[in-house]
């Protein structure tokens, strides 16, 4: 479109800089603007440069004023993160952006470290972004969330974390054309990245012996977004739909507040995890006063079954748990299970033949403990059972019971699907906290089959499986 007759004016800022510029176009090509158009272009940038000044810091920092919110609406490290994703993405206007944490690791020299950086896994990963338990009420993230990088392999990420340290100052790289650049790295820069704008973040009221600075975190905002792009040829795309010097200002007022918010989120996850350790103690040692507490009150062996199945599944957050017992010949072992879907009171009794196929025979003949976060990944896991019953089973954890005097296998606790904070257990499995949880319980619960005197169960249905994982 002809846009006819232009005149421009430089807007200036308070240091004399040019950031923006007035335009006033004429749609008469044949008319064109004389000397007193011009005089009163000149006149109103002179009070539109202050006025556009002003409007962009109090912009700024409303921005930054929205960084603490984003601390208060969420209640996890991982949440936070995935927040100042989105916050990024909207404030640069990008498609999305990525947030790296360093983790400074001391070496046996005190004045050495090594940095890595970490982000959380990406949805498209399957892997979760948030659990919890909540019987604890405390959201955490577990370790596997995290993908890690060393700031010595190839990438603009790692490039700019490098800088930091070399220059000690923060770094800033503006990149038109990523998927060009010799340092780009997909694994670490993003896959289909076209321009990109990398920054480092470091700690504002930390710095090293050395009077070095440290490194907080890096941050990569993508693919600038363009309004109107489908009218414009790539070319200008290019040109037009990039980063600016607005842009940088910007970058370095949130550099301090984002390295603030950080440091608070990380604070407060330590917070929940002592928190979570502290409640995760004071249930286990709930657990095992419910079960000392049956064997004090003589309960029957029927009892103790739906005792230690419903105690450890409350304690590992899981769907459903087994406890199984060796027959007395010790050629099977055998349960007490809930059909599904429950009938009330009504039981069946499980059988399984100890054998390699199977996999709570497995883990009683080698005294060996089995995570699966995939049942249906283990060979020796029966389908046939989740067939008949109706259920589907996706996480898997068994461990042997064993007798710490004579050292012998008693039995075996199977539980089943890790649940989440929706009580979903897509994508969850059991962690190795669980394991050494679910351990310690066994062996309480050992004490407690091997101090009672009754070793009848009531009679139920027997359902035997030659299978059953």
């Amino acid at each position: 479109r002809n846009p006819g007759v232009i005149i421009g004016v430089p807007l200036f800022d308070a240091d004399g800089t040019v950031k923006y510029v007035l335009e006033a176009y004429g749609p008469d090509s044949t008319k064109l603007l004389d000397g007193a158009d011009g005089f009163l272009m000149q006149t109103l940038g002179e009070y539109a440069g202050p006025a556009a000044q002003a409007i962009e810091t109090r912009w700024q920092q409303n921005q930054i004023a929205k960084l603490p919110t984003l601390l208060l609406n969420t209640n996890s490290l991982a949440a936070f993160i995935s927040a100042l994703r989105d916050f990024l993405a909207d404030v640069f206007s990008v498609e999305n952006a990525e947030v790296l944490i360093a983790a400074h690791e001391q070496a046996d020299n005190a004045e050495a470290s090594t940095t890595k950086l970490w982000g959380l896994q990406s949805e498209d990963d399957d892997l979760p972004l948030l659990t919890r338990q909540p019987s604890h009420g405390v959201k955490l993230m577990q370790k596997d969330e995290r993908r890690w990088y060393s700031l010595l392999q190839k990438g603009i990420v790692a490039t700019v974390a490098r800088q930091t340290s070399q220059q000690n100052a923060v770094v800033t790289y503006v990149c038109p054309r990523t998927d060009r650049d010799k340092t780009y790295k997909r694994e670490m820069d993003g896959y289909g990245v076209f321009n990109s704008l990398t920054a480092s973040v470091v700690k504002s009221d930390d710095r090293r012996a050395s009077g070095e600075l440290a490194l907080s975190a890096v941050i990569s905002m993508r693919n600038r977004k363009w309004t109107d792009e489908g009218k414009l040829s790539a070319e200008n795309v290019e040109k037009m739909a990039s980063f600016t010097s607005s842009d940088l200002d910007l970058l370095e007022q949130l550099n301090p507040h984002i390295d603030q918010a950080i440091k608070s989120a990380l604070q407060a996850e330590e917070s929940r995890k002592s928190l979570y350790t502290a409640n995760r103690f004071e249930r286990q040692a709930e657990a095992i006063m419910t079960i000392t507490g049956c064997v004090a009150q003589g309960k029957g062996l029927n009892d103790l079954f739906i005792i230690v199945v419903r105690e450890i599944t409350q304690l590992l957050h899981c769907d459903r748990a087994t406890m199984f017992l060796l027959t007395d010949d010790r050629k099977k072992l055998y349960s007490l299970v809930e059909p599904y879907p429950p009938h009330g009171d009504h039981k069946i009794r499980i059988e399984v033949p100890i054998s390699e196929k199977s996999i709570v025979g497995s883990s009683v003949l080698h005294k060996a403990i089995t995570n699966l976060p995939n049942a249906y990944d283990d060979e020796r896991f029966n389908r046939k059972t989740d067939q008949s019953t109706g259920y589907i089973t996706r996480s898997l954890l068994s461990i042997p019971i064993i007798d710490k005097r004579t050292k012998e296998v008693i039995g075996a606790m199977q539980c089943l699907n890790k649940l989440d904070s929706q009580e979903c257990p897509v994508g969850q499995s059991f962690t190795n906290e669980d394991v050494d949880l679910c351990h310690a319980f066994s062996a309480v619960v050992c004490v407690a089959l091997m101090s009672r005197t009754d070793r009848d169960v009531a009679e139920c249905p027997v359902l035997s499986h030659k299978g059953l994982g």
